[in-house]
């Protein structure tokens, strides 16, 4: 069985792996029923619904290649806090235009039924170059 230092990071694979891929579906899974989203100057988004919401219409709109440079975390229970940086840069499905966005970031896991470790709390504080976005 693997550690939940392990455990987080194959779901910290998951996320990547569903953003660069654009799978929608696939990231909810990763994300608890009562997720809270905070993008950088937009209002918290509630709940999973409220985050597809936000995030379909720019998997429709950029392919991506997001990467996870660096990520600490430390563990407490059933709960984990995850500080990293990542790097992103968007192509524009519509006209190839691309843009970078990178930063730092704050998740808050949990541990759900069945040692499933899923995103509760996002925040980060992105900077944004080129025209993409």
């Amino acid at each position: 069985m693997p550690s939940d230092l392990q455990a987080i990071e194959h779901q910290r694979k998951q996320w990547s792996a569903a953003v660069n891929a654009r799978d929608v579906d696939r990231y909810l899974e990763l994300l608890t029923e009562d997720i809270v989203w905070l993008p950088p100057g937009q209002p918290a988004l509630s709940g999973r619904e409220a985050f597809e919401s936000w995030v379909r219409p720019f998997f429709e709109r950029f392919s991506y290649e997001f990467v996870i440079v660096a990520a600490e975390v430390q563990m407490a229970g059933d709960w984990a806090v995850e500080r990293g940086t990542f790097q992103t840069k968007m192509s524009s499905l519509d006209d190839g235009q691309t843009g970078h966005h990178g930063g730092t970031y704050l998740v808050l896991w949990r541990r759900e039924l069945g040692d499933t470790w899923r995103i509760e709390r996002y925040i980060d504080e992105t900077q944004a170059s080129g025209s993409a976005a």
